[in-house]
């Protein structure tokens, strides 16, 4: 299920990989409570005695590094796209500030991944390209508190 969530797979992925695995670990548990202690899970000690506080410590030590690297790669990705994000924002503000004040001239006509900006740069492309249709009281750059002092 952790594995799920790291690749992005998806929540109904992760939810279902996480139920068969509980039921795995019930069934398995049923059985060996039906047919007894001994019969699936020997109580022989195959390994060394001091073998035996090595592998209980990786036992401890690795489920919760594995658990600890899922969450630091989740987080890390978390915090590109929150970058991302904010510079797209910031991106978008600047592009739709010169926007609202017809300061469009040094806007370079390029495309971007991003739908706002793309979408903000082709109110610009069309903005240039009906320009000279456009009255040109809509083109002053001078400060207007009202529309009655324009």
């Amino acid at each position: 299920p952790v594995l799920s969530i790291v690749c992005n797979v998806g929540f109904r992925m992760a939810l279902s990989s996480y139920f068969v695995s509980l039921a795995g670990t019930v069934v398995l548990t049923a059985l060996e409570f039906i047919m007894g202690a001994d019969t699936m899970t020997p109580q022989q000690h195959c390994v060394p005695e001091s073998w035996q506080i090595a592998l209980t410590a990786c036992n401890i030590i690795l489920p919760g590094t594995v658990a600890f690297l899922c969450v630091f790669f989740i987080f890390q990705q978390l915090k590109q796209k929150t970058e991302a994000l904010e510079l797209s924002l910031l991106r978008a503000e600047a592009l739709a500030q010169k926007i609202s004040t017809f300061d469009i001239g040094d806007i370079p006509e390029e495309s971007s991944e991003d739908r706002i900006i793309s979408l903000l740069l082709n109110i610009v492309k069309n903005l240039k390209l009906y320009r000279p249709y456009l009255p040109d009281h809509l083109l002053q750059h001078n400060e207007c508190s009202s529309v009655s002092d324009c």
